[in-house]
């Protein structure tokens, strides 16, 4: 899982600015690429699969902000 927050939010109100993408398929050991974790699971997609589906969540969280 990753949240994002958008600038300017508050820890108490971090909830209200925040994105959190889940990536189904997906594992920490593919999304980090260090090796697999204890606990983890198989992962359905590859390491690659992962990034690009982060690649563009981040771009689309950075796209939406007023800079």
């Amino acid at each position: 899982m990753l949240v994002f927050y958008r600038r300017g939010c508050s820890v108490g109100t971090r909830k209200h600015g925040r994105k959190r993408l889940e990536i189904p398929g997906g594992n920490h050991a593919g999304f980090g690429c260090y090796g697999k974790q204890s606990g983890d699971g198989e992962s359905d997609i590859t390491a690659g699969e992962q990034w690009d589906i982060t690649e563009k969540a981040i771009r689309e969280f950075v796209d939406s902000l007023s800079l």
